[in-house]
């Protein structure tokens, strides 16, 4: 239950992000997980993109023709404890990235936008309990 609570505070902190006149904050609800087990879905990448895979380490992701990252990521420690997830758009990260430790307990949770930090970091220490928060980076 704290892990949905501090996604919706996520969501609410980018939401109400309007440091720059240049950038348009976020609406609540923009920064969503990939879905669990996306690559099995019948399209699982964005047009113009191809599903890569590696196991050294464990990584299934998006990727355009010239190498560039571009759809849905997730990396695991092993084959039933996973590390990160997230989404890039053309090389950039975006929308929420979590972490996990080792044991399956969240690590760390981040809303991005074109590549930049845009909510607070949510940290956890291995027992699962609120280790920090720290702010955005800078535009």
């Amino acid at each position: 239950m704290l892990f949905a609570g501090v996604t919706a505070l996520i969501i609410r902190l980018a939401a109400s992000d309007t440091r720059s006149s240049k950038q348009k904050p976020l609406r609540p609800g923009t920064l969503k997980h990939p879905p669990d087990f996306w690559w099995q879905q019948q399209v699982p990448c964005p047009p113009g993109a191809a599903l890569k895979t590696s196991t050294a380490p464990t990584r299934r992701w998006c990727e355009t023709n010239d190498g560039t990252k571009h759809g849905f990521y997730t990396r695991w420690y092993t084959r039933d404890v996973r590390a990160e997830r997230g989404t890039y758009d053309m090389g950039k990260r975006t929308g929420l990235w979590t972490t996990w430790h080792r044991n399956g307990k969240p690590a760390s949770h981040v809303g991005y936008v074109d590549g930049k930090q845009r909510t607070d970091k949510v940290e956890w220490n291995q027992a699962g309990e609120l280790k920090k928060a720290s702010g955005p980076e800078a535009p």
